[in-house]
């Protein structure tokens, strides 16, 4: 299990006072959050922001991006020890509960050295639940497109970076059309795409919550077979740590999971065939894709061999002596 860490900000200026659901008072007049305990000292102000509202104004701007509020949100002030350990303690908090890992929520927010800082204040994993001297996964949430004044590249050191150039480009190769195709698509030290991380920074996906609507060009379960085929492919290549997403149907795109009268998530019933119901669509239960992450499983650490292409975006390949895809 992983959890998804927002360690960059707090609560909307715009909410006012009142308690969260875990039951903790908050007043944003005050920039007070006792729970924690953070007050007013822990986020930047205007003296950090140069902006009047001190919202982001210019996104090109990385003094802007990481100590500018992103959409309203009281912005956490990382560059001080005392906020920092406030952070980490919550981080070792998990740890303590046997999470093996997080993905850092707005990752590109954060100054690198901040970030890095923080990651190696963390404790290792207990040894009640992994070897000795484990340390746990961390995921980067640093959105790169590739022509980016923020680079995927600034937080290497830190864990790895969830690759959003790579939906895209798999996305594309599979509908075909200039002059991209799945036979076509290459990995790091190619003539095209985006320039890619090393595999051991890299975490890849075909879509996840927010490219899938709309945000990235990218296929997703509404695609049908065409998604099959980039998660498939994706899960055949031996390159990143791959996230292969589970979600819920939806026509609009601020539309929550399914719900219970009082607005909380509904349970996921199973059919007998092993599919989700409810309103869940489990990408990650469907034949095509369980098959092929076991695929992943039994030819890990192997070579790609036999690179084959025909017609029509055609390719196969071998890993190694463990499996062939096509």
């Amino acid at each position: 299990i992983y959890v998804d860490a927002v360690i960059n900000h707090m609560v909307g200026s715009d909410r006012g006072a009142g308690y969260g659901i875990g039951g903790c008072w908050y007043n944003v007049s005050t920039e007070s959050f006792p729970c924690v305990p953070y007050t007013a000292e822990d986020f930047n102000g205007p003296w950090d922001c140069p902006t009047g509202n001190q919202g982001i104004m210019n996104w090109d701007d990385p003094v802007q991006v990481r100590n500018c509020r992103l959409v309203g949100l009281l912005d956490l002030a990382t560059t001080l020890a005392d906020t920092r350990t406030k952070i980490v303690g919550y981080l070792n908090k998990l740890i303590r509960y046997g999470v093996a890992g997080i993905r850092i929520d707005a990752a590109k927010h954060i100054w690198p050295d901040d970030l890095k800082a923080m990651m190696g204040m963390t404790e290792d994993l207990p040894t009640a639940h992994f070897p000795a001297n484990s340390r746990m996964v961390t995921f980067q949430e640093v959105i790169d497109w590739g022509n980016s004044p923020i680079s995927n590249a600034e937080y290497i050191g830190s864990g790895r970076l969830c690759l959003f150039c790579y939906g895209t480009e798999i996305s594309q190769a599979v509908r075909g059309g200039g002059g991209r195709s799945l036979a076509a698509f290459n990995l790091p030290g190619t003539n095209w795409g985006p320039p890619w991380l090393a595999d051991q920074e890299s975490m890849v996906f075909v879509d996840n919550h927010d490219t899938q609507r709309g945000s990235g060009n990218v296929l997703t379960y509404k695609d049908g077979k065409a998604y099959k085929m980039a998660v498939g492919f994706m899960l055949a290549l031996p390159y990143g740590a791959a996230r292969v997403m589970s979600s819920y149907y939806f026509t609009d795109n601020s539309q929550g999971p399914p719900h219970n009268a009082d607005y909380s998530t509904a349970h996921v019933p199973i059919n007998s065939d092993g599919s989700c119901g409810g309103g869940w669509v489990c990408e990650h239960r469907w034949p095509e894709v369980a098959h092929m992450a076991q695929f992943r499983w039994v030819t890990a650490g192997q070579p790609i061999v036999h690179w084959t292409t025909g017609g029509d975006g055609q390719v196969g390949f071998g890993r190694g002596n463990a499996g062939f895809y096509a």
